[in-house]
């Protein structure tokens, strides 16, 4: 179980190389003078061997006011990694909770104390359902290892759905007294946001990505091959409701390209019923392993290079599921001038991405346990979120219905973004805007060379650029 050391050594301490963290030199020095006016109420999470898994904030405000030593939760052994990070971006996320909670006896006195959970009321119907499910997981696992802030009269004032997942876990709540006379100063400096998550030191991998792609039409088969479960088929909604009606309007032969294919299972399918289409996946991995197929991913560059070169860009263009796996906002443009460079004058992009507003409003559903992890998100200033699975970063974008299509109409003339399912925002894009033969060139060069594990990079990419470059200059310049 963890123990409360309250004079851990700062010297001791051991900070995390992964922390999501960052802070403004202004709320620095007010998280200074809240620890100078108030003492350390929220003690820092270490592993048994010191690391810093939550404060890391705290610590170096802790240091720069010259503190010798600090109240810490000492976690029994080390926490996974992937649970290191979860309790860092939760600790830093539950200052500020949906849960009514009080201490139904509180005793006199300021500090620490630990308390029995059945000792508070909660009022549930406020509780935020996302947060509690994870809150609870993490004391199940490790034991009570989080803390609350309780005025004189019992009322929780920081962390109260923390209370709430201890009386689920049953397991004892660590309290901090604040006296009467601080109580305000502690509501003060609690309107302060003391840091802002930040991804970009964890250096996430383009080729990474791929732990967070769809699955799609992988659902339960028989000994023959045949799909008998539907319910797992995980169909593409993008393929459902707005490729295949699109396909179905028009008698003529269309040809296609699904850029970011994934495993390729919907191109797959569509090709065996005798439609034209490319698919291309920059990461493709070996079925059955986790290995790169080097040469399948040549073979479509080299595909898609002689496409264009022999008959032209494409009528359909499919981006599913892509441009909310971008790792930055650098990729979102290279990708979106590569689809550009990619549609027919008269053609159509269809697309799509995560709905910001979905994943802000799942973090509020109340009355209900969730147990999925994409239901409680933790947003940096571009609305990136990151998840540590299969043990390796992935990172997902969010964007908002305007936002989205405002970003579109900066590669597009035409542009009519959609809501078909809850969690995504979808698009119709036509009348590709001229960027540039520079911007054509250096888009395709990027997105058909993506690295692979330890730098590789296939290098065979030059007359496929060529190729759609020149189409893409001519298509423009055409009237």
């Amino acid at each position: 179980m963890p123990t409360l050391e309250l004079t851990y050594p700062m010297g001791d301490l051991k900070p995390a190389d992964y922390n999501p963290r960052r802070i403004s030199p202004t709320a620095f020095g007010i998280l200074q003078d809240s620890i100078r006016a108030l003492g350390v109420v929220k003690p820092i999470i270490l592993n048994a061997d010191g690391t810093i898994v939550a404060g890391h904030q705290r610590t170096k405000a802790m240091t720069a006011i010259g503190m010798a030593s600090t109240p810490a939760v000492v976690l029994d052994g080390k926490a996974r990694r992937a649970d290191e990070i979860r309790f860092n971006l939760m600790h830093n996320s539950i200052e500020t909770c949906a849960t009514d909670a009080r201490w139904t006896s509180p005793v006199d006195g300021a500090g620490y104390i630990e308390v029995d959970a059945s000792e508070f009321e909660c009022d549930r119907t406020n509780t935020s359902a996302s947060v509690v499910s994870e809150l609870t997981r993490l004391l199940t696992d490790y034991g009570a290892w989080g803390s609350v802030v309780c005025d004189s009269s019992g009322r929780v004032i920081a962390n109260s759905d923390y209370v709430y997942a201890c009386q689920l876990a049953e397991q004892p709540v660590l309290v901090y007294r604040l006296e009467d006379d601080k109580a305000l100063d502690f509501a003060r400096f609690m309107g302060v946001d003391y840091g802002e998550y930040f991804y970009e030191p964890l250096d996430v991998q383009g080729w990474a990505q791929t732990h967070a792609q769809p699955n799609r039409l992988r659902g339960a088969r028989g000994a023959t091959g045949e799909l008998e479960d539907r319910s797992t088929d995980n169909r593409s909604v993008v393929y459902t409701q707005m490729v295949q009606p699109h396909l179905a309007a028009h008698d003529s032969e269309l040809r296609m390209v699904d850029f970011g294919a994934g495993r390729e299972d919907h191109a797959r399918e569509l090709s065996k019923q005798g439609r034209d289409i490319l698919a291309y996946e920059p990461h493709f991995r070996r079925e059955g392993g986790d290995n790169f197929d080097v040469r399948h991913i040549v073979g479509e560059v080299r595909a898609l290079g002689r496409a264009v070169r022999d008959r032209g860009l494409f009528d359909v263009v499919v981006l599913d599921s892509v441009l909310n796996s971008v790792i930055n906002l650098r990729y979102q443009d290279l990708v979106l001038v590569t689809i550009n460079a990619l549609c027919a004058k008269d053609g159509v992009v269809f697309t799509n991405t995560r709905s910001l507003e979905s994943a802000r409003s799942r973090g509020r559903v109340k009355h209900k346990r969730s147990e999925k992890v994409r239901d409680l998100e933790f947003f940096d200033a571009d609305n990136f979120t990151a998840t540590y699975q299969s043990g390796k970063w992935t990172i997902q974008k969010f964007h908002g219905k305007a936002e989205f299509a405002s970003l579109l109409r900066e590669y597009f003339g035409d542009v009519k973004v959609t809501d078909l399912s809850g969690g995504y925002h979808h698009a119709v894009c036509r009348e590709p805007l001229p960027l540039g033969e520079a911007r054509y060139r250096e888009a395709l060069d990027a997105e058909l060379n993506m690295e692979l594990p330890g730098g590789f990079t296939h290098d065979k990419q030059a007359a496929a650029v060529s190729a759609i470059t020149t189409a893409a200059v001519l298509r423009d310049g055409s009237e």
